[in-house]
């Protein structure tokens, strides 16, 4: 899906990421989270690979999908 892709996002920096259905934005967004493995290359956060991270990485990103996965009654943590 992904060829030759190398971006960062510095502390602070928001990132926007557009493209038309089906161009692979929730499956980029899943991999940056640790949701998805790539097949090649690797995530890195502060230079090392989120992989061997583990709950070190987990404790600052986490992905939350598409409105309709969210539970309204439920909290942040929980969801």
């Amino acid at each position: 899906l992904f060829e030759n892709l190398k971006f960062s996002v510095a502390q602070g920096e928001i990132a926007v990421i557009r493209g038309a259905n089906g161009s692979g934005k929730s499956t980029l967004l899943k991999t940056v989270a640790g949701s998805y493995v790539p097949q090649k290359g690797a995530v890195l956060w502060d230079g090392a690979d989120i992989r061997k991270l583990g709950s070190e990485y987990f404790h600052y990103c986490a992905y939350v999908g598409h409105k309709n996965g969210v539970k309204a009654l439920a909290t942040v943590e929980e969801n």
